[in-house]
């Protein structure tokens, strides 16, 4: 087995920039954040059929963007963890990740 390091991450970029490079992992496919609350549809639909569908992914693995898919393009069973606000004991980081999770991965994958 040959194993390299994913070229969207640039660790010995000339810039020293060390962060995730999109153009390169996505080309000029543009993927906005979608603020507010979106509901997944009622039905399949040709918006959520073919090619270029499904979620380009925050930086994340094939397999989580799977998962992410299964939990919410066509299910408002999890939609709690998009609208709960942060209780005691939960991550400092909480608002930024909900934040991602829902206005950058699952209202795009929705609209």
């Amino acid at each position: 087995m040959h194993c390299r390091e994913d070229s969207r991450f640039a660790p010995n970029s000339p810039s020293g920039d060390t962060g995730f490079h999109s153009e390169k992992a996505f080309g000029s496919l543009p993927s906005p954040d979608v603020k507010g609350i979106t509901v997944p549809p009622k039905s399949l639909e040709d918006k959520q059929c073919g090619t270029m569908r499904g979620l380009q992914g925050h930086h994340n693995s094939c397999y989580l963007d799977a998962t992410l898919f299964g939990m919410f393009a066509f299910s408002s069973v999890f939609d709690t963890l998009l609208h709960r606000n942060r209780k005691d004991g939960d991550l400092e980081e909480y608002e930024k990740v909900q934040s991602v999770l829902r206005e950058s991965i699952v209202n795009p994958l929705r609209v």
